[in-house]
C-alpha cells in the first residue's frame, strides 16, 4: 500500500523555491539539506505543515550546535517561508527576532617564538 504524503504542498513549495534560487547560479545544496531535515521532522511529528510549535521543536533538535550554525539554519527556513508567503499569504513565517544570536569568531592568538 502506497502512503500519500500530507506534505505535498510543502514539497511543491520547496521545489519551486530551490528552482527559483538556482536560477541565480548557486547550487543551494545546504539549503536543500536543511529543508529536507525540517521535512523529516514534520513527517515524524505527523504534521501537515510548518507552524510555530513544529519550528521550535525542530530548532531544539540542534540546540547543541554553535549559535552561528543555528542561525544559518533558522535563516534558511525563514527565507524559504518568505518566498512561500508570496504565493501563500497565510503560511507560517518565523519571527527572526527569536533566532540564535550571532557570536563573533574567536580571535587568533599570536604566539611569540621568544
Amino acid at each position: 500500500m502506497r502512503i500519500i504524503s500530507s506534505l505535498v504542498g510543502w514539497d511543491k513549495a520547496v521545489a519551486d523555491y530551490l528552482e527559483n534560487r538556482r536560477v541565480f547560479g548557486r547550487q543551494y545544496s545546504q539549503e536543500e539539506w536543511m529543508l529536507r531535515s525540517l521535512r523529516r521532522h514534520l513527517v515524524a511529528a505527523h504534521a501537515t505543515d510548518l507552524d510555530q510549535d513544529r519550528f521550535d521543536c525542530w530548532r531544539k533538535s540542534f540546540k547543541h550546535l554553535n549559535a552561528n550554525t543555528r542561525r544559518v539554519r533558522e535563516q534558511a527556513v525563514y527565507k524559504f517561508c518568505v518566498h512561500r508567503r508570496r504565493s501563500e499569504p497565510r503560511c507560517f513565517l518565523p519571527n527572526p527576532l527569536c533566532f540564535a544570536r550571532r557570536r563573533p569568531h574567536a580571535m587568533p592568538t599570536i604566539i611569540d617564538a621568544a
